[in-house]
């Protein structure tokens, strides 16, 4: 499903993800939570300054490997280069080192990010992926609204690197989705849409309680079936509920 949203979006992907990659050491459990806490939190609290070494962390951990976490981590160090982008090169520059294909995926949020500085990301990589790095297409989760899970966790990566708002109503916007008649065309993943959307928001509500405000903010705007959404989901949660 993931490959099918980046397809023709980022041509760069499909070469990038090819690239071998060695096996990697594992990574204690304890350090895997240290780093997804960093990410998950970086908004309200911003270290730019610490992004380098983050990205070599990840990289040791192995989460590179799995689509389901590349993909958002990508998105997410994007974002953090639109914000920074004056520290764009000497990030590339920390890249050294690592596996051609990690390397390449970063050079690919750095480019998406549309700063200079990422010409200092292409040294040394293959020829394909140079060139497909170079004609990428710049890509935004809030381009679209989501149409499958991963879409969810991409606009989340958004949120977590920057506390804006927009993809949490994106999000919200699922819930106001009518769903098709069991066994109608498309039910199954309208379903499973409607069920992540309302799983990672009461998740993510709990977590962050700038979440939970838009949440609450967008329950006294919404009316309908999003209103009853948002009322059981916030029912839920005041409740102490956790599914």
């Amino acid at each position: 499903m993931m490959k099918q949203l980046w397809r023709g979006r980022a041509c760069a992907l499909g070469v990038l993800l090819s690239l071998a990659v060695g096996t990697l050491p594992a990574v204690e459990p304890d350090k895997l939570q240290r780093l997804g806490t960093w990410m998950a939190h970086y908004y309200e609290h911003p270290e730019p300054e610490a992004l380098a070494g983050w990205m070599r962390e990840i990289s040791a951990s192995g989460s590179l490997e799995k689509t389901s976490a590349r993909y958002p981590v990508m998105i997410f160090v994007s974002e953090l280069a639109r914000q920074n982008p004056d520290r764009v090169g000497g990030w590339c520059d920390g890249l050294a080192g690592l596996p051609t294909a990690h390397r390449a995926a970063f050079a690919w949020s750095f480019r998406n990010a549309g700063a200079p500085g990422s010409e200092r990301c292409l040294k040394d990589l293959p020829a394909d992926a140079e060139a497909a790095l170079r004609d990428l297409k710049v890509f935004s989760p809030l381009q679209r609204a989501p149409v499958t899970p991963g879409d969810l966790d991409l606009l989340w990566a958004v949120f977590v690197a920057s506390g804006d708002e927009r993809p949490v109503l994106m999000i919200v916007d699922v819930l106001s989705r009518p769903l098709p008649e069991r066994g109608a065309a498309g039910s199954v993943e309208a379903l499973l849409l409607n069920g992540a959307a309302k799983w990672s928001l009461a998740s993510n509500a709990r977590q962050h309680a700038r979440v939970r405000r838009i949440l609450e903010q967008r329950q006294g705007e919404a009316s309908g079936s999003l209103r009853q959404a948002l009322d059981e989901l916030l029912a839920k949660l005041a409740a102490g509920e956790t599914s």
